[in-house]
């Protein structure tokens, strides 16, 4: 199991870079038509600063796509074998009981906070 969440979290960060980035870049940064999602004014942006912004964006998107699946990880590798063995649904089910469906990002702003830089400056 923890294989697997490993592998889902690898794939996530990286289509940041090839999915996100150009994305957010084409429909916010750019600008867009009417027949985009992101209607609006174009702007005018150096391309280094415009890269900073797609980065921090792209990274916070990431970051909240995954931040669920990770907190789940970190609960089961946290419990202990003789528990019964609870599983990955079991465990979202439990934390939307307990807190909500907010519950799965309880914890995630000091992460959100570092990933925004981290991202901005990777993929600028």
């Amino acid at each position: 199991a923890n294989v697997v969440f490993g592998a889902v979290l690898l794939l996530a960060h990286s289509a940041q870079a090839f999915v996100a980035g150009p994305c957010i870049s084409n429909l916010v940064l750019r600008g867009s038509s009417r027949q985009d999602v992101c209607a609006g004014a174009r702007m005018q942006l150096d391309p280094f600063v415009a890269n900073l912004v797609i980065g921090g964006i792209a990274g916070t998107v990431s970051n909240l796509a995954v931040f669920p699946i990770d907190l789940v990880k970190t609960r089961l590798q946290s419990s202990s074998a003789g528990d019964g063995g609870e599983g990955a649904l079991a465990m979202i089910q439990d934390v939307i009981r307990a807190d909500g469906v907010a519950g799965l990002w309880a914890g995630s702003t000091p992460v959100l906070l570092g990933s925004a830089p981290e991202s901005a400056l990777q993929l600028a």
